[in-house]
């Protein structure tokens, strides 16, 4: 229990208890490991079973005859750091008693996410973004606000001023 957030910990929980299902959405960015302890923290008062969805984040090369293989290398070690981060997440939700499942998925995010939470019936989306200010608020996309546009659910967004944690 000690990735959990201390400081939600003293809350009153008693608005979360309808959700019974949340969904994690991560990628490899370092703000998904707040997400996750914000999450899995948020579960164990609403004692919810978690959904951690990893859709990472993948450069996509074009090139012919060599780029195949390089293509292939950067997905392979895509695959194995995500993995890596799924594992660290699924045990924070066992550390902290919360039943959960982990999923993988190649592809869009925004879409990935949607598209998972309404086939899962989640009743809450959790989805980590970074602080930003002046015009990178403006100028750079984010996924947390393009989910919370477009979700059929509530969504969570944590924001998160990390700029990496060792898992």
């Amino acid at each position: 229990m000690d990735e959990l957030d201390s400081n939600l910990w003293e809350r009153n929980w008693d608005a979360v208890e309808s959700y019974k299902r949340i969904l994690i959405a991560i990628d490899q960015n370092p703000w998904s490991y707040d997400t996750i302890t914000h999450a899995v923290t948020l579960a164990a008062h609403a004692k919810s079973t978690l959904l951690i969805l990893m859709v990472p984040t993948y450069i996509i090369i074009q090139e012919a005859p060599y780029g195949m293989s390089l293509a292939e290398t950067l997905a392979d070690a895509t695959a194995q750091e995500s993995n890596t981060i799924l594992a660290w997440a699924a045990g924070v939700a066992e550390r902290a008693d919360v039943p959960y499942t982990t999923m993988f998925r190649w592809g869009s995010a925004v879409p990935t996410i949607l598209h998972v939470a309404d086939e899962a019936r989640c009743d809450l989306i959790v989805i980590g973004s970074p602080v930003k200010t002046g015009w990178l608020r403006f100028l750079q996309p984010s996924y947390a606000k393009h989910v919370a546009a477009n979700a059929r659910q509530p969504v969570l967004v944590v924001k998160s001023a990390n700029e990496h944690r060792e898992i």
